[in-house]
């Protein structure tokens, strides 16, 4: 049985939505992208679909379109902009 904390909210207890910027780790790197999708696996875990926000090689390793995260590995990213 699932609560609203593990339904709605990322591990530090930031609000998670549709389009919202993410950090995600995936393959010993902490990546920047896009929440596109959530949803439960068969297990009932909880996994997040980003698309990654830069396009590039690193060392012959190109970043895929989209990675499927499980939620431990998410962290909501606060963007501030600079008023100048």
């Amino acid at each position: 049985m699932s609560t609203l904390f593990d339904t709605y909210y990322d591990g530090l207890g930031h609000e998670l939505q549709m389009g919202s910027p993410v950090f995600f780790r995936c393959a010993g790197k902490l990546l920047f992208g896009t929440l596109v999708k959530f949803g439960r696996n068969k297990s009932g875990e909880i996994r997040y679909n980003i698309v990654p926000s830069v396009k590039y090689k690193e060392n012959g390793i190109e970043l895929r379109r989209n990675y499927n995260v499980s939620d431990k590995n998410v962290f909501l990213a606060i963007i501030k902009k600079k008023l100048i």
